[in-house]
């Protein structure tokens, strides 16, 4: 009777050992397989953002001036030359955003805009907006899409630094992203 009984644990003890076998091995392989198809993703992402030169518009508030055949775009980098005469002044660009990848793209910090004389940069702002919206660190642009930026450029009203209106500025901006 009690080999029996015996042989009845050491039965349940073998079906319990190999069930958790089982089950380490059912994990270990689906692990496996999941680092397998992360890797392959990795391997096949494909990273390629840039702005579209063509559709670079420019557009006058107030009584700013612009050198528009200076005014460029090239990789993720817009440039433009003005001068703001009266507090009001804007100049806006408009431009695509060409994700050509197959990963989202995301904006890692706000741009700053460079260019501008020290002595001015008090007195000049600017908005950026990424599909009509206003961007900020963190802002996507998804793999596959083609999307709507524009940056204005701003001589505040509120400020007390008056600009010579005779002076040039050659403002230019980089928007970082990074694959998300």
């Amino acid at each position: 009777m009690k080999n029996n009984v015996l042989t009845k644990v050491a039965i349940i003890i073998a079906i319990c050992i190999a069930s958790v076998a089982l089950a380490i091995g059912f994990v270990t392989v689906t692990k496996l397989s999941n680092i397998k198809a992360d890797k392959e993703k990795v391997t096949n992402a494909k990273y390629s953002l840039y702005f579209d030169k063509d559709s670079l518009k420019e557009t006058i508030g107030g009584k700013a001036i612009t050198d528009k055949k200076n005014t460029a775009v090239q990789g993720t980098n817009v440039t433009g030359i003005i001068a703001l005469k009266e507090k009001g002044d804007t100049v806006t660009y408009t431009w695509n955003i060409i994700n050509n990848g197959s990963v989202d793209a995301e904006l890692i910090e706000m741009p700053t805009i460079l260019g501008l004389q020290d002595n001015f940069k008090e007195a000049i702002g600017y908005e950026l907006y990424i599909n009509d919206e206003k961007a900020h660190k963190g802002s996507i642009v998804e793999a596959g899409d083609i999307t709507s930026a524009k940056l204005v450029i701003i001589y505040k009203k509120d400020t007390t630094i008056t600009i010579d209106p005779t002076t040039i500025q050659v403002v230019s901006t980089t928007l970082n992203f990074q694959q998300k």
